[in-house]
């Protein structure tokens, strides 16, 4: 709600025009509605006053339950915890068994390749030569 003066300099400017007895209506409305928000505002107040109480009470409530909630799911969820990282340390320790038994496969494989292409690289180099020999 505009204060008086705001509505009084507001509505000035139809005064001593055609439009004067509007505004005389206008302002007689307005103060009406001014006195019936004010008697409203005061008649509501301990309405308001006990709806912003329960409002805090429920917010109060359901802090307090979900503090509950959760001093209740930490342990489960540090158990789940447990249980993955021992899962996961579990699997590791399968994995480098593995990783090593690979390793002990792959380890001579990788040494008797290396020696077929040591020995071809010779045998290519042994060619070369001779077929530059002949030629050169």
């Amino acid at each position: 709600m505009l204060p008086l003066n705001r509505r009084t300099k507001a509505l000035e400017h139809l005064e001593g025009t055609e439009y004067d007895q509007y505004k005389q209506k206008l302002t007689e409305s307005l103060d009406k509605l001014q006195q019936y928000a004010e008697t409203t505002s005061h008649s509501l107040s301990p309405y308001t006053t006990h709806v912003m109480d329960s409002a805090n009470q429920m917010h109060e409530h359901i802090l307090y339950e979900l503090e509950n909630l959760h001093s209740k799911l930490v342990p489960i969820a540090n158990e789940y915890k447990e249980h993955v990282l021992k899962a996961v340390e579990d699997v590791k320790e399968k994995l480098a068994f593995h990783t090593a038994e690979l390793h002990g496969h792959v380890e001579p494989f990788l040494k008797a390749r290396t020696c077929q292409l040591i020995s071809y690289y010779v045998y290519l180099a042994h060619a070369i030569d001779d077929m530059l020999s002949r030629y050169v």
